[in-house]
């Protein structure tokens, strides 16, 4: 185990910069990481400088954002809004004003994501069970409703369903070839990202019933394997999105996890959830978990960090030895 040093900014709550209510969604500006963006419960989309540790840039709304999302892409510096409101606003970073107005949805949007493949391909997940493919450079910028049933039934517009309940997650693969997406009706999805067709791999039941957006982790393999991270209650359950396998849980949260994300120079990933705790994850090891961070003693961590770590490590050492089976 590793027990890492956190350096913690003396900005309260107080502060005209902090956000007042829960902050959502955090992301790193894709071509600078000076800059980041974190969004929330008070209307607010932030843009913040990291050396000087202000904010740059801000988005006011009239309703709470669920989640947002920044293409990786060059050819624009629009950042994509879902907010309670059922609709998608794009913001422009460049010019501070809000572009664009993306409608369709008949509910709350939760879930975001750019293309990697096309810098102008959005697709949005919301609690009316939708999800949907924009192409923001078209007047009309629906081009498509992901359809669970790929049409069999001759559905409308209005009863393509993506999920038989509120759509948590959506992401893109890599290559941009794929969409995955997570829903409260307990289904892990793999659609086809050119024809939005369901490749109908069966992942099983997957634990999810939250009203907020889910951050999953994709991960590249070997050529022929690509892997989901999937926040499953208070675990972590990994998945090859090719056969639907599921290849590891990894356990020692004792809250209910929310988000994953990856370090993908050097493979390993961190996941957060309602405990107030990071945890870092690395695969060569015999014992993935390397450090806790415990958000609770932010102001002090010294002491207070390692024992958080002992703790969780104590906890997880009957429950990784008998996984060393392959579970």
């Amino acid at each position: 185990m590793k027990i890492c040093e956190l350096v913690s900014s003396t900005t309260g709550k107080s502060s005209r910069a902090a956000h007042q209510y829960s902050v959502e969604t955090v992301t790193w500006f894709p071509h600078d990481t000076g800059m980041f963006m974190t969004s929330g419960m008070d209307h607010r989309l932030k843009i913040w400088d990291t050396n000087a540790w202000v904010v740059a840039e801000e988005f006011e709304f009239d309703s709470p954002i669920y989640n947002h999302a920044v293409s990786a892409g060059s050819s624009h510096s629009l950042v994509a809004v879902g907010r309670k409101e059922h609709n998608v606003k794009l913001c422009d970073m460049e010019t501070g004003s809000t572009t664009q107005i993306l409608r369709g949805h008949s509910g709350p949007v939760l879930s975001l994501a750019w293309s990697p493949h096309n810098d102008f391909h959005l697709v949005s997940g919301s609690l009316d069970s939708k999800m949907l493919m924009w192409d923001i450079r078209r007047a009309k910028s629906l081009l498509c409703a992901f359809d669970m049933h790929n049409g069999r039934q001759q559905l409308t517009f209005e009863g393509k369903l993506a999920h038989q309940g509120f759509v948590n997650s959506v992401q893109f693969t890599s290559d941009g070839q794929k969409v995955v997406s997570l829903g409260t009706d307990r289904h892990l999805r793999v659609w086809d990202a050119f024809t939005g067709e369901n490749t109908l791999v069966n992942f099983g039941s997957v634990p999810c019933r939250s009203r907020r957006s889910i951050q999953l982790a994709l991960v590249d393999g070997d050529s022929r394997q690509q892997l989901v991270f999937v926040p499953a209650s208070k675990d972590v359950k990994c998945y090859d999105i090719t056969t639907g396998r599921e290849l590891k849980t990894l356990i020692g949260h004792f809250g209910v996890c929310g988000a994953c994300v990856r370090r993908p120079q050097r493979q390993e990933l961190l996941s957060g959830a309602k405990d107030n705790r990071v945890l870092w994850w690395s695969p060569p090891s015999p014992k993935p978990l390397q450090c806790a961070f415990d958000v609770r003693t932010a102001p002090n961590f010294g002491g207070l960090l390692e024992e958080a770590a002992a703790e969780v490590s104590a906890a997880l050492q009957d429950a990784w030895s008998s996984d060393e089976g392959g579970t």
